[in-house]
């Protein structure tokens, strides 16, 4: 590589990151703060803020498609963070297709507790409806009412 050469990884990575500063120019267009998560292999692309509001936000581009498990992680962090999660997939012709995959519930006091790991990813596998079997990553952090 010759100094002064910028170099990305490969064309996806580029198109991707591409992607998630539209979305992040969208969202500030009206009103929310946001940062991406750069060369993120994560459940979140993109992190906005707006008046106490988060949401947290995959992005897709073309034909990739969100697997059960990058769904099933992106609402468990909605869910620890009381936060909209949401999968924005752009579409042939400049078409975005958003789809809100959890929102905290609105008209109840949110409360949480600490529960047991082992215990914690059955509580998610049931309540989040993934299929069994299928490995997610749990973080010690406490885990909200609804999931109890």
């Amino acid at each position: 590589m010759a100094l002064g050469f910028s170099y990305l990884p490969n064309h996806n990575y580029a198109r991707g990151r591409a992607r998630e500063y539209q979305v992040m120019e969208k969202l500030r267009k009206v009103g929310w703060f946001c940062s991406r998560s750069a060369m993120s292999h994560g459940p979140v692309d993109v992190f906005a803020a707006k008046r106490g509001k988060v949401k947290l936000i995959q992005v897709k581009s073309g034909s990739a498609r969100i697997t059960n498990e990058e769904l099933a992680r992106l609402k468990a962090w909605g869910a620890a963070f009381k936060a909209e999660a949401q999968v924005w997939s752009f579409k042939k012709r400049g078409l975005i297709e958003t789809k809100t995959v959890w929102k905290p519930p609105s008209n109840r006091k949110q409360t949480s507790q600490t529960v047991d790991l082992d215990k914690a990813q059955n509580i998610i596998v049931k309540k989040l409806e993934i299929e069994p079997g299928l490995p997610i990553q749990i973080s010690p952090i406490p885990i909200p009412s609804q999931f109890s």
